[in-house]
């Protein structure tokens, strides 16, 4: 399967191409979303199931001491930077990049 991963630009609020890679399987957001939960398991915090950003203390993460919950959440921030899409296709689905061109349409 191809899948393409996308960067947002800061400066007009678009998005372009940031990698274009082939995988051996079919559900690679499905497996993304339970290994960043298996990592939130890891430093013991609760995170949205879509988004992936850690809960709030008060509703979900109250198991934790404020000072601890704001630990946690650099904590979860720098998982987050570590391990984002292209990262967890290259080295945990062993997925190749892709060469690619953008074509201009006129």
């Amino acid at each position: 399967m191809i899948y393409i991963t996308y960067r947002n630009l800061k400066f007009n609020d678009s998005s372009t191409v940031n990698n274009v890679w082939s995988v051996k399987c079919d559900n690679v957001e499905e497996k993304y979303i339970e290994f960043m939960h298996e990592k939130a398991k890891e430093i013991n915090v609760v995170i949205n199931p879509h988004w992936l950003n850690i809960m709030n203390w008060q509703d979900h993460n109250n198991h934790l001491s404020i000072g601890e919950y704001g630990n946690k959440e650099k904590q979860w921030n720098k998982i987050k930077r570590q391990w984002n899409i292209d990262k967890f296709i290259a080295d945990i689905l062993k997925g190749h990049k892709e060469y690619y061109r953008n074509v201009v349409r006129f």
